[in-house]
């Protein structure tokens, strides 16, 4: 039976790809338990708090689409970094926000 990934380079890229893709999820699963606890925390009450996390949720469902189409047009590997980079920065903000719309663009 013939290996998928063959080639050096390509099983080290998949494994690169996993590794990132676990520390990102294992990041977000820890944060997920206290993150309401830090909206509350910084002066949101709790509808605030479900609608930062209801506008998230529909930024996903909305972007899903044109970032397929984004990382056809300039690989895949480049719309992964470039929305890394977004949500570094947004994830940055947070510590510095502390009014329910700078959560919102955050």
């Amino acid at each position: 039976m013939k290996r998928i990934y063959s080639n050096v380079k390509n099983r080290e890229a998949v494994t690169v790809y996993y590794i990132g893709i676990f520390l990102l999820d294992f990041a977000l699963s820890l944060t997920a338990a206290i993150y309401v606890i830090f909206l509350i925390k910084n002066g949101l009450n709790l509808l605030q708090a479900n609608l930062v996390n209801t506008a998230f949720m529909i930024s996903i469902f909305l972007l899903e689409v044109p970032t397929g189409a984004f990382a056809d047009s300039i690989g895949r590997k480049n719309s992964v970094l470039i929305s890394t980079l977004f949500l570094m920065l947004g994830l940055a903000f947070y510590p510095i926000f502390r009014n329910f719309y700078a959560f919102l663009l955050a």
